[in-house]
């Protein structure tokens, strides 16, 4: 209470002191006595003001009395009143902060429940061609483009293809898009495994091997799913089978024989593709990886008991349901 009373009869009678400062270079005009009249009331404000400010503001009486005497010299008497409501005023009595309120709001009731997405496609190949094909609303058509998102490129790209002939734009739009993306991302598989052999990342004959091999899968998926027609198709079989042969020279392996062997059968290489189907047969291959093939050499040759041969090996081997009906039609059918 007395540093109170104390500061405040000081700023009191610094304020005094300013006016009589002002009052005497008003109708004196002596520079000596108004500024000493000036600089003591600033001095007195700065000491008196120090007790109004709360005590963690007080740590550093030098600054604060600094910071109270230029700004009481900085302003005749306005800085003294400024000074005791902005600062002092300001300091004891702060804007208390409004604390954000949330208000909680029931979730209302929908006439309607999203739609349930299931992890699994709902539609098969054919339901989705189907759709694709014979539906008249636009909207279940395009839901039927989509659905290839969850399919496997083998069994998306031919429904994406038929896509491409449909009369609305957006369909072909989003179909052409699909098939855009498919072939840019084999494109680009191709590009960095390129640059790797031709950056020397691989130091081993395996290593060397492995990416051939990967380049050689890549251009013949390209042909496989379809991406690759006419003289681009023949371009891209060559390729693979560069990349191929490639790999059996630094590493052999039957899994790149059998790869080598599909993109010769692909070709209509048909007695080179047969030799390695069979080779690799005999080297203990499962006969539902090589048998199909050999019996599909076997028909476009026009050997007919050897095709229904072959398919007879395959029965009671896990197949394909298109696999295992034409078994079925060139063994079963045929008893």
């Amino acid at each position: 209470m007395l540093n109170n009373r104390f500061a405040l009869s000081g700023t009191l009678t610094a304020l005094i002191l300013q006016l009589l400062a002002a009052a005497e270079f008003i109708f004196s005009g002596v520079a000596v006595t108004w500024l000493l009249l000036y600089v003591i009331s600033a001095i007195v404000f700065g000491v008196s003001c120090l007790y109004l400010l709360p005590v963690r503001y007080r740590r550093f009486p030098a600054y604060a009395f600094l910071f109270l005497f230029i700004f009481a010299v900085s302003l005749p008497v306005l800085g003294i009143v400024g000074c005791l409501i902005a600062v002092v005023a300001g300091v004891h009595y702060p804007l208390e902060k409004q604390q954000d309120v949330l208000e909680e709001h029931l979730v209302p009731e929908l006439p309607f429940e999203p739609d349930q997405i299931s992890l699994t496609p709902r539609y098969s190949r054919g339901g989705v061609a189907a759709i694709l094909k014979y539906a008249r609303d636009v909207d279940k058509r395009l839901f039927a483009v989509v659905t290839t998102r969850n399919m496997e490129d083998r069994e998306a790209i031919p429904i994406l293809k038929q896509a491409l002939k449909d009369t609305d734009d957006d369909i072909r739009l989003l179909a052409y898009s699909s098939l855009d993306k498919k072939e840019t991302a084999i494109n680009d598989d191709i590009h960095v495994l390129k640059k790797q052999l031709a950056g020397q990342f691989i130091s081993s004959f395996t290593g060397t091997a492995s990416c051939h091999h990967q380049i050689a899968r890549k251009y013949w998926e390209l042909s496989y799913l379809g991406l690759a027609q006419g003289a681009l198709r023949q371009y891209v079989l060559e390729k693979a089978a560069f990349h191929a042969g490639q790999s059996l020279m630094y590493e052999p392996a039957v899994t790149t024989e059998i790869l080598l062997a599909k993109i010769w059968l692909m070709m209509g290489r048909y007695e080179q593709a047969q030799t390695l189907f069979e080779k690799a047969a005999q080297s203990g291959v499962p006969v539902r990886q090589t048998y199909p093939y050999l019996a599909e050499i076997a028909y476009k040759t026009k050997q007919y008991q050897q095709c229904r041969i072959y398919m007879g090996h395959l029965e009671g081997q896990k197949l394909s349901l298109n696999l295992d009906k034409i078994r079925s039609y060139w063994h079963d059918d045929a008893l």
